[in-house]
């Protein structure tokens, strides 16, 4: 395939994370078709297989839960459109095969996720300056905006952090630098305070990659003027996306641990629903109870009073340890767990390699499983279309683009 057009196709599927709904899915598919005829008209060599399952346990973990999942939901009976849930664990790894081979350039996947960032923050300003909305909902919701906006955000860092230097072009330099800052400011505007932690954490590593080298106060003064920078941009944000947000949830904490009761629609409403879950969960521990049963579980645990009935009106589990272990049981947790250690092993590896590119792909695909286990605290991540097509497709284009690294200026 032309270098050019696989490069170009590298850059849009971060760049297009927002650009219409579904958008996100477009690149991840079309990766995975021309792996798949690749692999049909025999273009992709043994060696290549070999070295795949030679160093990515990660397949096996995708195979593993996705046959999991298919038993699970075999034995619940559940209707076909639930299988769509692993068939991308077993899809997307054909973006491996598309990749195989290719003459790739990491930096175009940075720079599209720059994009991705600036775009994103041009829906969420328009939303909340120009619609007066309360809180920027972008394409899929509130909560899908402003943890995708942190991935991209993060992602468009640490192509600055580690490329920056091999980057020639003053404008793309800025880009990655401003792509990041604005998808931090796109999860701010979506009020989405579940992914927050998450953009201290990045900053502090960003911080740490920049002014490595430097001595210690050095470092600590870059840490605490990011943190200063972080506080007045959230100060010019309109207060009810941010702080308003943040003391809201923090009374309704306070309340629902003091008295157990709901009195807001953010923190405690979801404190209640993971009681609720933990609850329905030790009804079936081993493999959980099918979506269908969900509800009438619920009925049954208010009818007891074990529960506020408010959770009837909410229905939804925001913590994605406790909706797996409803749906799927502490089987299907024990895989998704294993899913999230192999693929930080798999990046692990790679964090000290000699090639800068190398070192930025792996240090990306490390906090990948990081962010999203982050932002599981208050979301389902698997469950949710947008959450799992960019985990398992940019953790299989950043493993394409090392190995490409590596086979460029490590060729034997």
């Amino acid at each position: 395939m032309n270098p050019v057009a696989i490069n170009l196709l590298i850059l849009t599927l971060p760049a297009m994370t927002f650009a219409f709904p579904g958008s996100y899915q477009v690149g991840a598919w079309l990766l995975s078709a021309i792996g798949i005829y690749r692999m049909a008209r025999s273009r992709i060599s043994r060696n290549d297989f070999v070295e795949f399952f030679k160093h990515i346990p990660l397949l096996p973990a995708y195979f593993i839960f996705a046959t999991v999942c298919f038993i699970i939901f075999t034995i619940h009976d559940e209707p076909a459109s639930s299988y769509g849930l692993s068939l991308q664990f077993l899809v997307f790894p054909m973006m491996l095969v598309a990749l195989a081979g290719q003459k790739l350039d990491s930096r175009y996947f940075f720079v599209g996720a720059a994009v991705g960032g600036v775009v994103a923050l041009g829906i969420a300003a328009f939303q909340v300056y120009y619609l007066d909305m309360y809180r920027a909902a972008g394409l899929n919701g509130p909560i899908r905006l402003g943890n995708t906006s942190v991935v991209l955000g993060a992602a468009a860092l640490i192509g600055f952090a580690y490329l920056r230097h091999t980057i020639n072009s003053r404008p793309i330099r800025w880009l990655l630098l401003a792509g990041g800052m604005a998808g931090f400011t796109a999860s701010l505007l979506s009020g989405s305070k579940g992914g927050w932690l998450s953009l201290i954490m990045v900053a502090i590593i960003f911080i740490g990659i920049v002014t490595r080298g430097a001595n210690r106060s050095k470092r600590l003064l870059y840490f605490f003027s990011a943190l200063i920078m972080m506080v007045c941009v959230s100060a010019f944000l309109p207060k009810s996306a941010v702080w308003d947000r943040i003391s809201s949830a923090y009374r309704g904490t306070v309340v629902w641990i003091n008295t157990g009761k709901v009195t807001e629609d953010s923190a405690s409403i979801r404190l209640e629903t993971n009681k609720m879950a933990w609850f329905i969960a030790m009804k079936s521990p081993w493999i959980g109870i099918p979506v269908r049963e969900k509800f009438e579980r619920m009925e049954e645990i208010v009818n007891e009073g074990l529960v506020d009935d408010v959770v009837l009106q909410y229905k939804a589990i925001d913590n994605d340890i406790l909706e797996t272990l409803v749906s799927k049981g502490v089987l299907g947790l024990v895989t998704t767990f294993f899913v999230h250690v192999c693929t930080f092993i798999v990046f692990f590896r790679f964090r000290r390699d000699s090639v800068v590119a190398v070192r930025a792909l792996a240090a990306l695909g490390m906090m990948l499983p990081i962010l999203y286990c982050e932002f599981g605290l208050a979301s389902a991540i698997f469950s949710t279309t947008i959450f799992r097509t960019i985990y398992i497709s940019w953790s299989m284009v950043l493993l394409g683009m090392i190995f490409a690294e590596r086979r460029h200026f490590h060729p034997e």
